[in-house]
């Protein structure tokens, strides 16, 4: 092992300044913050603040084991999550107040990154899923593992139902699982085609999206079928960016519209109803990883591979700004 992360730490560190124009990590995650004042971009071993009204980076929280795969802020916004780690070794939660940025918990159960994190409606308790062939619930209070759901292969994506029921996994054996808080399976489905890679729930509870690495964008509903017996039923499915993997999905809030950004440097608008595309709202040269919208529905981020920040409008699809975080500094070992 070349190091292993230490809890606590000072991770707070502040700024102002303009971001870059130069090249800098790529973008791993994207989440605007519930009052739509900062969006928080995941890059290599850092999260930066990014203030929305003059897109300054107002603050960095640093030292993180490698890249920054995803983030969460909790319903209320006083919580900041963000998940990653180190390749076959471990991967860490770590959680902060958003007032003063310092760290009030986590955790470090898997033994391989950790490609989603979602909180529970109730906030008491968290998902995560990993590399290493699992999903975890974990206490949010005292970082200690509730249940520990075992997959074939790893595990890319997860969602919890609206009224925290249910838990709903996907990845790199092409199944959708669903799960109860107990840790129960429920149902679960094969798919035809290539790895899940990202889920949200629609506004209903019942339905979802799931997105594909073969492109595909799906729309499923779960659905009860006797006492305590549930199934999976596919109601649509639409490509959405071609022969090319969809590594991100962002929902509008209040509305019936998603976002998806994928391998082939798109991002596009969907109307969730009957899935069909409204506009391609960026193209991009490189692979886009992340997407995320604001929570009045009026902008939208998109980052990945090439480290370029692209903000645009959601009310006629136009670029209001493309901005390159500042690289983080490497230290040699």
């Amino acid at each position: 092992m070349i190091f292993h992360y230490l809890f606590p730490i000072a991770h707070c560190v502040i700024l102002t300044s303009p971001l870059s124009a130069e090249r800098a990590s790529p973008i791993w995650s994207l989440r605007f913050s519930p009052d739509g004042q900062t969006l928080a971009v995941g890059i290599h071993q850092q999260v930066l603040l990014i203030e929305t009204e003059n897109w300054k980076v107002r603050g960095s929280l640093p030292d993180f084991m490698d890249s920054v795969r995803c983030l969460r802020y909790s319903r209320d916004g006083k919580l900041l999550m963000v998940g990653g780690g180190y390749p076959k070794e471990i991967g860490e939660v770590v959680i902060f107040q958003t007032s003063d940025l310092e760290y009030i918990g986590g955790s470090e159960h898997h033994v391989d990154v950790v490609e989603d994190l979602v909180p529970h409606p109730g906030g008491k308790k968290y998902v995560t899923v990993s590399m290493d062939h699992s999903a975890i619930i974990t206490d949010q209070a005292e970082g200690e593992i509730l249940k520990i759901l075992k997959h074939k292969d790893r595990v890319y994506a997860a969602a919890v139902s609206p009224d925290g029921k249910f838990v709903i996994t996907g990845g790199a054996d092409n199944v959708l699982r669903v799960w109860n808080m107990k840790g129960e399976l429920v149902t679960s489905v094969q798919q035809q085609r290539l790895a899940v890679r990202g889920i949200r729930f629609l506004s209903g509870g019942t339905e979802f999206l799931a997105s594909q690495e073969d492109g595909r964008l799906s729309r499923w509903a779960l659905r009860q079928t006797g006492n305590d017996k549930w199934g999976l039923n596919r109601l649509k499915s639409e490509k959405a960016h071609g022969e090319y993997a969809v590594h991100s999905l962002a929902l509008l809030p209040a509305t019936n519209r998603a976002l998806s950004a994928g391998a082939d440097g798109r991002c596009v608008l969907w109307n969730t109803d009957r899935l069909k595309q409204i506009r391609e709202i960026l193209s991009d040269a490189d692979q886009l990883y992340a997407v995320a919208a604001s929570p009045d529905g009026a902008l939208a981020a998109a980052g990945g591979r090439s480290g370029r920040l692209h903000v645009f409008s959601l009310k006629d699809g136009s670029l209001v700004k493309t901005l390159v975080p500042p690289a983080p500094k490497m230290e040699e070992e």
